[in-house]
């Protein structure tokens, strides 16, 4: 608690516009600045694609959820610029986990996580951070409220529930704090665009959850981002055919623009509309068709569901919400005999990028030739590609896939476009010389570790080795059986072979390509070592937490900055 800081109370509805502008207004006008937004806010439901609830739900779970976040955020950036600021949105393992029932809450928080990463890239050169925080199974009232539970039902729910949990606790409110202050503080000054879950490893437990002849198309003119263009999709489709073997949810639009881009909420809500809840109803109102054919859904996404590249808002988040809705649905279904899968087109050849972007021609086919060469097949989609995928996915030969998302994009995914630490006193640091690629060395290590200190509490496995080379390079295997035996500030010098001289210039020319600047330090990586490791971390594991100043989604440096600096 910082003395003379008294906190603001604002009592507004964040799934309104006026209620976002007044929360943002008032903050600013009241503290004159701002140095960490935490997006908390939320409203959950249980609910599933075959219950009967009308759309209210859906769209209450994403005005608040997804559409509150990307507008508050929207109008807070530009202050978070002026103190190089942080963002945090409070998520939720539902955002990866499948289980019965976490509809839509569970798409909702898929695409908020999306928007994590998307927008970590695009402020990371203003000295802005973004991360997630994705709490397991929490003590409030939240879900108390979902299921109308109460005091006795949801103690006991939770006692039973936290069987599930493998260490054994749900979290509390500090947990997930912990955390959050950790995350904003400068100890974690390059980790952005991350997620942090802090569930007590909930998330590992699975047990917690061609051409017909004779056939003519059905062309339908309806707009699908309308609650009666949907519903007279469904209604004309089954009048026609009489039967409904396999629905593909490829209606979408698109749009190329960033948080801070200087445009109204128009886009966001065209862009969710068709491309989430048009898609969520449409199938919502086919499914007890193709319960009775044990059909197939195809929902086409794209590689921009995953892939995080500066100006994909909020077409990502709404593949990202997609592509969670395919994994959701798809477990809600398979006793149902009906499978569900997604297929992620990368760059394809038609006009959605040249509506969306308002080429000419000529411009369109210039950019991509460009484009091309950063597919690593070097070539493009074409709809063939796509469709014949489809026709796999959806027939016998892949009758046990289902959940999965297969990607077509040539490889373009990998490719992308676009707490103090304190030294105890008295205790003085083992150093032992040993090969940890040798079990003669590991035992040495371990043994004489356990002598000297007589207990031990966090192990740090740290050592490694490694060498640039190819799958195509003219070496032999000891390479690889040396990095794969084994797994400094002189870790790249050594691999790379560079003289001081060269290893300052590569280091130079690696941090352009790192949205936040520079390169970590050993400070960086110990500090959240240590908080990992420690109380304020309890219920966080089998995390991977990357202190990489966002460089991750920057895409692979290229060979031929290597053979410059050579």
């Amino acid at each position: 608690m910082i003395k003379g800081v008294k906190p603001l109370a604002i009592v507004a509805d964040l799934g309104t516009d006026e209620g976002v502008q007044k929360t943002a207004k008032e903050t600013l006008q009241h503290f004159k600045r701002l140095d960490v937004l935490v997006n908390n806010a939320a409203v959950g439901a249980r609910t599933s694609i075959l219950h009967e609830t009308d759309m209210k739900i859906f769209d209450d779970v994403f005005r608040i959820d997804v559409r509150g976040v990307y507008l508050l955020t929207k109008l807070l950036a530009p202050a978070l610029i002026e103190t190089k600021g942080n963002i945090i949105n409070v998520s939720s393992v539902s955002a990866t986990v499948v289980a019965v029932g976490s509809l839509p809450y569970g798409m909702a928080k898929a695409a908020l996580d999306h928007f994590t990463r998307l927008i970590s890239l695009e402020l990371a050169p203003k000295g802005v951070r973004v991360n997630s925080i994705s709490p397991g199974i929490t003590v409030s009232n939240f879900v108390k409220r979902i299921t109308g539970s109460t005091d006795e039902q949801y103690n006991t729910w939770l006692g039973e529930v936290s069987k599930q949990i493998p260490m054994g606790q749900p979290c509390v409110g500090d947990d997930i704090a912990r955390m959050i202050v950790h995350i904003a503080s400068e100890h974690s000054r390059l980790v952005t665009g991350t997620t942090v879950e802090v569930d007590g490893g909930l998330r590992f437990n699975t047990t917690f959850s061609s051409h017909l002849k004779g056939v003519k198309p059905l062309a339908i003119v309806a707009d699908l981002g309308t609650d009666e263009g949907v519903q007279k999709t469904a209604k004309e489709t089954l009048q026609h055919f009489k039967r409904l073997d396999v629905l593909v949810n490829n209606a979408a639009v698109g749009a190329r623009t960033s948080i801070l881009h200087e445009t109204d909420m128009k886009i966001f809500d065209d862009v969710f509309r068709i491309d989430v809840r048009g898609v969520y109803l449409l199938t919502k109102l086919l499914a007890p068709a193709l319960i009775e054919t044990k059909g197939n859904i195809i929902n086409v996404s794209s590689i921009a569901g995953t892939v995080v590249a500066v100006g994909s808002l909020p077409y990502g988040m709404a593949k990202a919400a997609l592509d969670h809705f395919t994994r959701l649905v798809s477990l809600e279904l398979a006793p149902k005999g009906v499978r569900v899968n997604t297929v992620s087109p990368g760059l394809t050849i038609t006009n959605f990028l040249k509506n969306i972007i308002h080429c000419s021609d000529a411009e369109y086919q210039e950019w991509l030739e460009v484009a091309k060469k950063n597919v690593p097949m070097g070539q493009p989609c074409v709809g063939d590609d796509i469709a014949r995928m489809i026709v796999h996915i959806a027939s016998e030969h892949s009758r046990l896939v289902t959940g999965i998302n297969v990607e077509v994009d040539g490889a373009l995914r990998f490719n992308n476009l676009s707490n103090t630490l304190v030294t105890h006193k008295g205790v003085k640091p083992l150093a032992i010389v040993a090969d940890l690629g040798t079990d003669e060395g590991v035992e040495k290590t371990a043994k004489e570790t356990l002598d000297h200190f007589k207990r031990l509490d966090v192990l740090v496995n740290n050592a490694a080795i490694g060498v640039a080379t190819y799958i195509l390079h003219d070496t032999d295997m000891q390479l690889f059986d040396d990095v794969f035996r084994i797994n400094v500030s002189e870790f790249v010098k050594r691999v790379t072979g560079f003289t001081q001289e060269q290893y300052v210039e590569f280091l130079k020319t690696f941090s352009k390509k790192i949205p936040m600047g520079e390169p970590c330090v050993g400070d960086d990586i110990a500090r959240m070592v240590v908080h990992i490791a420690s109380d304020h971390s309890r219920l966080v594991t089998g995390t991977v937490v990357e202190v990489d100043g966002a460089y991750r989604f920057s895409g692979p440096t290229p060979q031929s900055a290597l053979n410059k600096i050579k």
